[in-house]
């Protein structure tokens, strides 16, 4: 490579990774300040730190997190239509993220809550469906079990709860499904 293009390529590439390292620790610090506000409870400046996140890294590799956490702290604060939005967000627009089945977990939830529960049937329908892990796996399994009763699918809702006695003897859910099925 010829020498003078080299330190030209240099002199650009350089400051360009500098900056980009810069980026993603004040990327990561200001995270780690909006979880360590959730963390203590305090929902309503956790929720501005993730939207000013988000407006500022558009790009960031969190941005799935941030959403979830910003949701979870409108919920929290009983602003559950804005937190269903940023829930059906993070569903729709990261489909492999760790939080897409948590956030229909509380999407569907928050359906149960307006009385739509064919909406919140389907959800619980999706996250079952993808084998969530054990603790989400036992409560969809049970919730979905209780919309289908208010849909008055009742022979579906008994196969869901007899789901729950089957397969998550030791989770909470066991004792209620038992009951929902006597």
């Amino acid at each position: 490579m010829n020498p003078r293009l080299g330190r030209i390529c240099a002199a650009i590439l350089i400051p360009c990774v500098i900056a980009s390292v810069a980026q993603a620790d004040a990327y990561l610090e200001r995270m780690q300040f909006a979880d360590g506000l959730y963390t203590r409870g305090m929902h309503d400046l956790a929720a501005k730190e993730y939207a000013s996140i988000l407006e500022a890294f558009p790009a960031g590799d969190q941005r799935d997190a941030a959403t979830f956490r910003m949701a979870e702290c409108l919920r929290l604060k009983g602003d559950a239509a804005a937190a269903g939005k940023l829930y059906a967000r993070v569903i729709v627009e990261h489909k492999t993220s760790p939080f897409r089945l948590r956030a229909a977990y509380r999407r569907a939830r928050l359906y149960m809550e307006e009385g739509d529960f064919e909406s919140a049937a389907a959800h619980f329908g999706v996250i079952v469906r993808e084998s969530p892990p054990k603790d989400l796996a036992a409560a969809s399994l049970y919730y979905l079990g209780e919309s289908l009763q208010k849909t008055e699918a009742v022979d579906k809702a008994d196969a869901a709860f007899a789901r729950v006695v089957k397969e998550h003897p030791s989770s909470m859910f066991y004792a209620y499904a038992l009951m929902k099925r006597g």
